[in-house]
């Protein structure tokens, strides 16, 4: 796990560990690893990571990767690929929760 100046809580750690997880099994392990860097980056005060994400455009996710290269002091040229990937495991999680639970209930 990366360490952070900032107070990041357990939670959004947990959730960015599960994230990078759901990436690594779907892309490859190096995205995941990329998508981890988000909590050099990351506003602490983000109540929930997923929504979040959901919510990033691209020239977010654009400034996301230049806010860590400042960090960090080198490109890091898969984290945009990896936000990228995380933004659509969100949108989906989103769009499956956001789904009617019976078939009644989708068809009104």
């Amino acid at each position: 796990m990366v360490t952070t100046t900032k107070a990041i809580s357990p939670e959004l750690l947990k959730a960015v560990e599960e994230l990078a997880r759901q990436i690594a099994e779907a892309t490859n392990k190096a995205y995941g690893s990329h998508f981890r860097q988000i909590v050099k980056v990351l506003p602490p005060e983000v109540p929930d990571l997923y929504a979040w994400l959901a919510a990033l455009d691209d020239s977010a996710v654009e400034g996301l990767a230049q806010r860590l290269r400042a960090v960090e002091g080198s490109p890091r040229p898969h984290f945009t690929a990896a936000v990228k990937k995380a933004r659509a495991i969100a949108l989906q999680r989103r769009s499956l929760r956001e789904m009617p639970p019976t078939f009644a209930g989708a068809l009104r």
